[in-house]
């Protein structure tokens, strides 16, 4: 490159040396070496012995890089997208689904989520697929297509169960389209009947824009919001035509089988395609040569040059390509994208990329990372650390001491409280970044809520706060703010910018060097100078601030995008909200057992007061209670038998009236009518004086009354025997009821005594039980305190290392 005679605008000193990789020109060239800064203004570049010289009216960015010692891959990013694309696409013009830094200098294929590149599944009816062989659509949109000809309800296809999954089934004639994410149901529903006996055409699709969308012959049927994508793989595999068990996706009839016919049944996952940008250290000046291979669409760029094209047009998907480059940092750029293919390609994906140069043999730039092993990060960070935003937009990422009416402090040094915007105690997402957006003075807390208020003073441990809402409120540092607005700041338009190792970022009019000095113009910072090896980047055109920037980050990620770059900032907001309501619990519990502790001996001592006097009264009432008891229990059988022997008295009597009654009816019937006729024949005799024909009757009247009075000796027997039987029972009843009597007598009296004491008894009673209850109420409550308390200490010491861990990253 030619030498730029123009003269620098910027006051520069004199020349020394320091590290650098790249100066980019405005003309749009980038120039590799060791970086320094002339006495007349120039910025020279030296390479190979070779110096160039760039002047500040030509001068975009100097980037700074600190010396490294290992060649190969550095600052490893990337960009994930999805789509459906028959050739590699200008990933430019697309919105982003995801974005992330590799934590290791390598590439991998991870953050697309899955290990199987398989992406269409043709399918028939009754096929079924184990959990692994079934789509992974974990992470990735997707869509079900068919051609269906219905005569009744069924499940046209299923793949999970009530933990995970999706189906697609007719239910009453209205076709459904359900997804389960941990465990939450997600129901499109065709409210149109759907038509049966006949060929359908039939489309549901959980879209990238997270939109559940059902399609019947080209009509839209129905559209709704997901919660978000499938997030793990499904435990129950796939089945076309029913859900197989153990649980099921939707809530349908456990006899869901299809009914009808399925055609062109297929599932398709949505594409993905990677863009990865990094840094590559080369050793030496000379010849590099890469050696790609992939199964899917690859290319390979180094400093906006193309080193390898489509890998998808050479055999099997791998190529060599060569490039000259000098010795030091180089941009890198490798594209990666899964293509429609007319047939399923069921391998797995793979990457591979090595290089070999000057001086050594070839080398891995990838890898190939276990399932288990997280090997990249999100790029969801908007404030990257704990530091200060000043007035003019500049970051300090120096953690604030404390802060006064007057002053801010932090490192060894101070700025005056009206020349600071915003304090960040922590590192912030971007989604917490937004939050702050046109925001008057007030705290951030670790929740996501915003709090309006003047910050009146902090300090390693509190932040106190003065609201219109509130009052006076003191909030812990660590555990409940996030971030403090003192003012809104200024946005930094047509200055300079100067990035730093430590992540600060400086805005300026202009700037000088000198000793190894950077020396900004703004008053901020004028006595502050800079030591050149702490500076990454310098800037002559217009920077974004970290504000701007996470919200230009924000902008080109897609729904989709967007909804992953906030996932992290809800799962710590959510433990947050876990830990603060933990705090409050355990709050709760020692105020209520200082309640207890307060309440409880004044309660305890009426109790033990009341307790002698009760005792002795329900010693007595207890004894009496006791003796009653036995009486009752004596009494009760007496009382029985008694009954039983009236009882069996009662039948005897009723023997003896039987028994007398027969033995009347025979005398009435037999004997009384012989007699009658005997005293007739005796008076007929002594009219006729003994005629013989009446004396033959009154003999043979006489034998019958002898027969009679014969047959009337049983009858007799059987009375005296009721009789005898009757006094027996008598004298048991008379005896029973005596016995009754005594023990019902000795039941009575007991009775009586057990009423004359149980009146004053009934009262101490009362009066001791209801101190008593006082007193439990209190030990119960102080019972539940401990309990909740230890609750929420057990909960508090699980959540807060992790919350430490996370908020600290």
């Amino acid at each position: 490159m030619t030498h730029i005679p123009k003269t620098i605008a910027i006051s520069l000193s004199l020349c020394f040396p320091a590290f650098a990789d790249r100066v980019i020109t405005h003309e749009g060239r980038i120039l590799h070496g060791k970086v320094s800064f002339g006495e007349k203004g120039y910025v020279r570049i030296t390479a190979d012995d070779e110096t160039q010289s760039v002047t500040s009216s030509n001068l975009k960015r100097i980037i700074i890089d600190k010396p490294r010692v290992k060649p190969g891959l550095s600052d490893v990013s990337f960009q994930l997208y999805q789509g459906n694309w028959k050739q590699l696409p200008d990933f430019g013009k697309l919105t982003m689904d995801k974005s992330g830094r590799m934590t290791a200098n390598q590439l991998d294929l991870s953050p697309i989520g899955t290990d199987r590149s398989q992406s269409l599944f043709n399918l028939e009816l009754g096929e079924r697929l184990d959990r692994w062989s079934a789509p992974a659509v974990e992470g990735r949109p997707f869509s079900i297509s068919a051609t269906v000809e219905a005569c009744g309800d069924g499940v046209i296809l299923a793949q999970g169960g009530h933990m995970d999954g999706y189906a697609l089934y007719l239910l009453e004639n209205h076709l459904h389209f359900v997804t389960r994410i941990n465990r939450e149901l997600a129901t499109a529903r065709d409210e149109l009947p759907f038509p049966l006996n006949r060929p359908v055409k039939i489309i549901a699709e959980l879209r990238r824009d997270l939109e559940l969308v059902i399609t019947v012959d080209g009509r839209k049927a129905a559209n709704i919001e997901s919660p978000g994508l499938i997030q793990n793989r499904p435990l129950e595999g796939l089945s076309a035509g029913f859900d197989q068990r153990p649980s099921l996706v939707g809530p349908y009839r456990n006899n869901h089988h299809f009914q009808g016919i399925l055609k062109q049944l297929e599932v398709r996952l949505m594409g993905a395609g990677l863009v990865y940008a990094g840094k590559l250290n080369a050793p030496k000046s000379g010849e590099y040569i890469f050696d790609l291979s992939s199964n899917s669409s690859t290319r390979l760029e180094i400093n906006g040059q193309e080193v390898i094209g489509d890998t998808h047009q050479e055999k099997l998907g791998h190529s060599q390509g060569s490039i000259q480059l000098t010795a030091g940092i180089h941009e890198i750029r490798v594209i990666y994208a899964q293509l429609i293919t007319p047939h399923t390609n069921s391998a797995e994906n793979h990457l591979s990329l090595k290089w070999s140069g000057p001086d050594f043999s070839s080398q891995t730039l990838s890898a190939t990372p276990h399932s288990q092993t997280k090997t990249w990060k999100p790029a969801d960070i908007a404030i990257p650390c704990a530091g200060i935003t000043t007035s003019n937009g500049s970051f300090i990422a120096m953690p604030v001491k404390r802060v006064n009416a007057s002053k801010v402090h932090f490192g060894n040094t101070n700025l005056d409280r009206k020349d600071v915007s915003i304090l960040f105690l922590r590192q912030l997402s971007i989604a917490e970044s937004s939050k702050l957006a046109n925001k008057p003075p007030g705290a951030l807390l670790m929740d996501g809520t915003y709090t309006e208020g003047r910050i009146l003073s902090l300090d390693e441990k509190t932040v106190t706060v003065s609201s219109i809402l509130f009052g006076i409120k003191r909030l812990e540092r660590r555990r409940e703010v996030a971030a403090i607005i003192i003012k809104p700041p200024s946005p930094a338009t047509g200055q300079k910018s100067v990035r730093l190792h430590d992540s600060s970022l400086y805005f300026t009019r202009d700037y000088s060097v000198k000793d190894e000095l950077l020396v900004m113009s703004n008053p901020l910072f004028k006595n502050r100078p800079i030591e050149l090896a702490k500076i990454a980047e310098i800037s002559h055109a217009p920077t974004p601030d970290h504000f701007q920037h996470a919200k230009n980050r924000w902008d080109d990620h897609s729904i989709l995008g967007q909804h992953f770059l906030g996932e992290r900032s809800r799962q710590n907001m959510k433990m947050v909200r876990q830990y603060r309501e933990a705090q409050f619990r355990l709050v709760a519990a020692k105020k209520s057992m200082a309640e207890s502790l307060r309440a409880l001996p004044a309660l305890a001592k009426a109790e033990e007061m009341a307790r002698p006097m009760y005792e002795e009264k329900k010693a007595k009432y207890d004894a009496l209670r006791d003796v009653t008891e036995l009486r009752k229990k004596t009494h009760k059988p007496l009382a029985q038998a008694h009954a039983n022997a009236n009882r069996q008295l009662e039948t005897n009597c009723e023997k003896t009236a039987r028994a007398r009654e027969s033995l009347q009816n025979f005398i009435l019937s037999r004997k009384q009518p012989l007699l009658e006729t005997i005293d007739q024949i005796r008076n007929e005799i002594e009219k006729n004086e003994g005629a013989p024909k009446i004396m033959a009757r009154l003999a043979a009247a006489e034998k019958q009354l002898a027969t009679v009075e014969e047959q009337m000796v049983k009858p007799k027997t059987t009375l005296s025997q009721a009789i005898e039987a009757g006094l027996q029972a008598d004298r048991a009843e008379h005896d029973a009821q005596l016995q009754e009597i005594d023990a019902w007598q000795a039941l009575f009296e007991a009775q009586q005594a057990m009423k004359r004491i149980e009146v004053g008894y009934r009262a101490i009673e009362i009066d001791f039980l209801g101190k008593q209850s006082a007193a439990n109420a209190v030990r119960q409550k102080m019972a539940r305190a401990k309990r909740d308390g230890d609750l929420a200490i057990g909960q508090i010491g699980i959540l807060e290392p992790i919350l430490q861990e996370k908020l600290e990253k």
